[in-house]
Order: structure tokens, then C-alpha cells, then sequence
């Protein structure tokens, strides 16, 4: 039995039909899933487009392992930036400061990490979030937030790129007041004018209490006397953290998530717990290509490369751009497919531009479910 009083709405997986499970877009209640006994089912799927367009629902290609990095665009299966990608047995965890993890459910805007069989077929789906904390200042006319020390942006326009999620409670910037809990998932776009990264979040949700607070970037001035490196105008002390993998080692423009309790703060200074190679930096990756979606900055004309959620990726003359005539420009939003280099960066075989349209694959909204 199912209150419909708690439920607001409801994705059915279609597989298997005689025993669907139910995704959860917003409880009032936490779940992690139900059985359901009924003589038919309807499930509708809501597909959100980037930058007014949605992906074309096509299955990822290949034979070999996979990580697909990006945003929640859809249900019935898992759709990441429009790519549809088989979710029936698959884990949905969020990792924990310590390593371990949390049995999670998937929501729209959220930035997962997908590991996959490169055909479609997911082994593990991993939370992703950007920056959790408490909010410290508000600008409802930039619809700016700042969290955890991080400048957050938000987006209500879909012809400049994805519009932001919003969650727990909230429906828009003026829902959000000074010392909430939130957890925001995003695009880390470098902001030449104040020289750090902003966050653009694709969902900002809020929490009714928090574990700790994490922290995604990109380590500068590192001082490995000190033990500090700031981190998007923060000051990191890490001194006495757990950095995972065993064995890495901290580097300038090395992707980290930094781990801390909530007490960690003080001004801009953060003294870490935990400290979490960012995933397609860790030189013990078993998977060889990946997809990775988000905002362009840094695009440099003269070495072919941008960065995507703080990624390199190069193009190269194998590099196929679509749809035909786009182009690669600071701040679109693109879904990159390539390899893998020791380093992290992708040398990208496929660049796709979201682009706003109503007539193309990618302006199609795509509906899967049992009748």
C-alpha cells in the first residue's frame, strides 16, 4: 500500500513487467523501493531536455567498459545527457566520505557516474553531487547561492543551457534562505572574471540534515609543507586526511572531492577529513573510454582542447562534431565520448552540441513504459 498523500510522482521501470520498481521523483517520506501487485500499469516518463532539446535515447556503443559521467535526464531506464542506459540490476549508491556507501534513489538534475558493460547495460550507478553544506548568501537577482564557500549559479533561461532542478521543497531561488542545508549537483565552469570555478547546478535540493560536508574541484597552490591547496577561493587543510585511492598523490589541477563534518568551515579555511580522487583522474582505472556531459570553459583554439566538468579533453582530426555545422564554444553544453589517458583527459572520438531546436532527434522527448 502506497499513501498517495507521500508520493507525488512515481517512474515504473519497464523490466521485468511482472515486478516493476518504482523510482521516486519527490517523497515527503525516504524510501529505497516497493513491490506493487496491480493488473495494469501506466508509467509516464519525463524526459528534460538540455538547453530546450533532449537527447536522441540512443544506447551508448561498444564492447568494453565504460564510465559514463553527466546529469539525470530521464526514467525507464536511466537516461545521462539523453543516452539511455539500462539500469534493472544495477546499484544506486551515494559514496560516503569514508569510502563506503549508501543505497541511494535517482532524481532529475542529479550528476551521476555510471559504470557500464559499453553496451548500455549499467553495473552501478553512483551520486555525484558537487557541493553539500549550508548556504551562506543569496543574490535572487544574479540567482546566485553560496555554499560551503562555493559560488553556485542557477538557471531559469533554457535557451542559455540546462535549467536547474529544484527539490526538497524548493521551486525557485526566493524558496531558499540563509543557513539551509542543500545539496547541489552541477557543471564546475571556469569563471575568467573572479579566476575560479563556478558551479552551475543542474539540481539544488534540500536537505533536513547532513552528514558532512563535501566539496568537488580542482587543487591549486598546493603546499605540500603546509599541508593546504586552495580549492574555488577555499583554503583546504589536509593534514590529517584520509586521501583515497591508497597510494595518490596531490597534485596542481588534480580533480578531488574534499570530505569534512560540518564544523570543518571556519571563514574560507575547510580542514578536510577525507579527501577522493576525482574518478577519471585515478591512474587505477579499469575503464578505458568514457562519456562525460557538460558546460565548455577554457576552450583553447590553438592546443584543440576545453575542459568539461573540469576534465581535458583534446579533439583530434577523428573527432566527429554533431549535429553538422555545430560548433565548440565556451559555455555549450556537450556530451563528449572517447578514451581514456593515464593522465584523465579524453581524447574525444564524438562531441555532441546540445543546441535549442523543434525539429531535430535532439528536440524529442522520449516516453518508455508498460501500457
Amino acid at each position: 500500500n502506497i499513501n498517495p498523500s507521500t508520493v507525488k510522482t512515481v517512474y515504473a521501470k519497464s523490466n521485468p513487467i511482472n515486478n516493476p520498481i518504482l523510482y521516486q521523483e519527490i517523497f515527503m517520506k525516504q524510501h529505497t523501493s516497493f513491490k506493487v501487485v496491480a493488473s495494469g500499469l501506466l508509467m509516464a516518463l519525463l524526459l528534460q531536455g538540455c538547453s530546450g532539446g533532449g537527447g536522441s535515447g540512443n544506447t551508448v556503443s561498444g564492447a568494453t567498459p565504460q564510465l559514463a559521467s553527466g546529469v539525470v535526464t530521464g526514467f525507464g531506464s536511466v537516461f545521462v545527457d539523453g543516452v539511455e542506459i539500462e539500469d534493472a540490476n544495477a546499484s544506486v549508491v551515494t559514496e560516503n566520505a569514508d569510502g563506503t556507501f549508501s543505497n541511494s534513489v535517482l532524481q532529475m538534475g542529479q550528476r551521476i557516474r555510471v559504470n557500464h558493460d559499453g553496451k548500455g547495460t549499467a553495473s552501478k550507478v553512483t551520486l555525484d553531487a558537487t557541493v553539500i553544506g549550508s548556504v551562506s548568501a543569496i543574490d535572487t537577482n544574479a540567482l546566485t547561492l553560496t555554499v560551503a564557500g562555493q559560488r553556485v549559479s542557477t538557471n531559469t533561461d533554457l535557451t542559455t543551457g540546462p535549467l536547474t532542478v529544484w527539490g526538497g521543497g524548493y521551486s525557485s531561488i526566493t524558496d531558499v534562505a540563509n543557513n539551509d542545508l542543500v545539496e547541489v549537483h552541477g557543471n564546475p565552469v571556469f569563471d575568467s572574471a573572479s579566476n575560479v570555478y563556478k558551479i552551475v547546478a543542474t539540481r539544488v535540493q534540500k536537505m533536513t540534515t547532513i552528514s558532512g560536508l563535501k566539496v568537488n574541484g580542482k587543487i591549486t597552490a598546493l603546499d605540500t609543507t603546509a599541508k593546504t591547496f586552495a580549492l574555488n577561493g577555499l583554503t583546504v587543510s589536509y593534514g590529517s586526511s584520509v586521501i583515497r585511492p591508497a597510494g595518490a598523490t596531490l597534485a596542481n589541477d588534480l580533480l578531488i572531492s574534499v570530505f569534512g563534518p560540518t564544523s570543518a568551515l571556519s571563514g574560507t579555511t575547510l580542514t578536510a577529513s577525507h579527501l577522493k580522487v576525482n574518478r577519471l583522474q585515478d591512474s587505477t582505472v579499469t575503464d578505458t573510454t568514457a562519456q562525460v556531459g557538460g558546460q565548455v570553459s577554457l576552450l583553447n583554439s590553438s592546443t584543440n582542447t576545453f575542459e568539461v566538468q573540469g576534465v581535458k579533453v583534446a579533439i583530434n582530426s577523428n573527432t566527429t562534431i554533431s549535429p553538422s555545422g555545430a560548433t565548440v564554444v565556451n559555455n555549450a553544453y556537450v556530451k563528449v565520448s572517447g578514451t581514456v589517458g593515464t593522465d584523465g583527459s579524453i581524447s574525444a572520438t564524438n562531441i555532441q552540441v546540445r543546441e535549442q531546436n523543434t525539429s531535430s532527434d535532439l528536440a524529442v522527448v522520449k516516453l518508455i513504459g508498460v501500457i
